[in-house]
């Protein structure tokens, strides 16, 4: 699942629209995402970030009482996002309906200008919806989270800002019943925490004495987004278990 999701991140350059922005390259088969990173945009500069996205053929879901199994994909399905400045940025798909499959390559755009007061990190958080045939037969179809993407504005002559990378810390227990460990991130000062589930709605929680506590959280998993005193970005995909 995690190679899928890695490769198929590009997917969050588009939004619905009619307009075709960009050409897919069919030279390129291998499964992935060209370029692997986002170019930085510039403050009063015209962006247009053009990415080609090549889906896997297969991988694997987790069925209720089978736990992780085969499952061929047939599309990849964009069901919303967040993170990037809305009243500056677009998106825009190849796609119709912004759904890509694994016969062909697609393409996605980011577009927009970026104002002074926009200068900064912004994390993406991508959700979209997976369906394929389980074992090659059975219909299927899984929600998850991109997060591997973030948006960097600045301005000419200055790359101070740059992606804030705090990915040797952890969130721990993880697996947990609810109660997870943030004093890994205590010398850098919690300013929010925010919690989904796998459909991409806020889970209510607590932080109290650098402990995360999930109120009413049933067993999945959620994906974590932190943010420090500085302006730091964390994410962790952390599973409940009780």
């Amino acid at each position: 699942m995690r190679r899928l999701v890695i490769a198929l991140v590009a997917t969050c350059t588009y939004v619905f629209a009619s307009a075709q922005s960009c050409t897919p390259d069919q030279n390129i088969t291998s499964p992935g995402f060209f370029p692997k990173d986002l170019e930085v945009a510039y403050v009063d500069s015209a962006y247009k970030q053009v990415l080609q996205i090549r889906v896997f053929k297969d991988t694997t879901v987790n069925l209720p009482g089978q736990g992780s199994v085969y499952a061929t994909v047939d599309s990849i399905n964009l069901i919303g996002f967040e993170g990037y400045p809305q009243s500056t940025f677009y998106y825009t798909c190849s796609a119709p309906n912004c759904s890509y499959t694994p016969d062909s390559t697609g393409c996605a755009t980011l577009q927009g200008t970026p104002t002074k007061a926009q200068v900064g990190v912004y994390p993406l958080d991508i959700y979209i919806e997976i369906f394929g045939k389980a074992f090659g037969t059975f219909p299927t179809s899984m929600v998850d989270t991109l997060d591997q993407f973030s948006l960097v504005i600045n301005e000419f002559g200055n790359s101070s800002i740059q992606p804030n990378d705090l990915n040797h810390l952890q969130i721990s227990p993880n697996p947990s019943n609810g109660s997870f460990d943030l004093s890994a991130f205590a010398p850098y000062g919690i300013k929010s925490v925010v919690c989904r589930n796998s459909l991409g709605q806020i889970v209510e929680s607590q932080v109290d004495a650098n402990k995360l506590r999930l109120s009413n959280a049933v067993n999945g998993m959620y994906s974590i987004h932190l943010t420090t005193a500085q302006g730091q970005h964390f994410r962790q995909k952390i599973q409940v278990l009780h």
